[in-house]
């Protein structure tokens, strides 16, 4: 009975020192586990730091990039605006010399007539002749004091060379220019006509084109339309565009 007693003393011991030596070694393996754990988060920190420090500044080198990309943008946009307004402005100003340009232009041939179908002689006394043509065909008498120039000009291909006749002054211009009628109507394929400029027959020609313009035609240096459903007129300039021209004087 003692030697049982002594033997199961001895197991529970046994027992004992094997549960503690496990316990031990458990310890030591969750030890173990616990630091390679904790290792390993250490490092894969570690390297999430360097990963994000890089994407920091990365991320900072372009948002500094952006900021300068978008100042660099506004001051285009300031650059653009003020070449924009710079170009208007000189666009404007081109368009008013033009405009002045012509009107002088137009000005300095306002004692001007243009005669038509005049046939063509060699050696021609063109003072002579000209006053001989108007006092016979229209009953208008021009004194060789009244004519400051006259002579031919480039004219279309197949065509009498027209006559540019220069008067004195718009006196004798209106005097000749009442009989164009009488010179039209004689049959002789002869006609007068004012010495208009270039770009104020381009403006007749687009209002004779327009739909909106029932008549066109220059008088006293400038040209003039007359819309459709009215007995009204406008005056237009070259660089008129005729649709907002005739909204503005109210006309539809």
């Amino acid at each position: 009975m003692q030697e049982m007693l002594e033997i199961k003393t001895e197991l529970k011991q046994i027992i004992k020192d094997e549960v503690g030596e496990i316990k031990t070694m458990v310890g030591v393996r969750v030890k173990d586990l616990k630091e390679a754990i904790e290792n390993r988060f250490l490092e894969m920190e570690m390297k999430f730091d360097v990963r994000f420090g890089r994407l920091k500044e990365g991320y900072d080198h372009l948002s500094t990039e952006n900021e300068l990309l978008k100042e660099q943008i506004m001051d285009n946009k300031r650059e653009i605006t003020r070449l924009a307004k710079i170009a208007e402005e000189a666009g404007n100003m081109s368009k008013e010399a033009q405009i002045n340009a012509n009107y002088n232009e137009q000005y300095s041939r306002k004692n001007n007539i243009k005669i038509y179908g005049v046939k063509e002689e060699k050696n021609e006394d063109m003072v002579g002749m000209v006053s001989k043509l108007l006092q016979t065909e229209t009953g208008v008498r021009v004194t060789s004091e009244e004519i400051v120039a006259v002579h031919r000009i480039p004219g279309k291909r197949g065509q009498e060379r027209p006559i540019l006749l220069k008067v004195k002054n718009t006196d004798v211009k209106a005097r000749i220019m009442k009989k164009r009628a009488v010179l039209r109507k004689s049959g002789k394929n002869m006609k007068l006509s004012d010495d208009v400029t270039k770009r104020n027959i381009e403006l007749l020609h687009r209002l004779n084109e327009s739909q909106l313009i029932e008549q066109a035609w220059y008088f006293n240096g400038s040209v003039y339309g007359k819309p459709k459903n009215t007995d009204d007129k406008i005056k237009f300039d070259i660089f008129d565009i005729i649709d907002e021209k005739i909204k503005k004087k109210n006309y539809k």
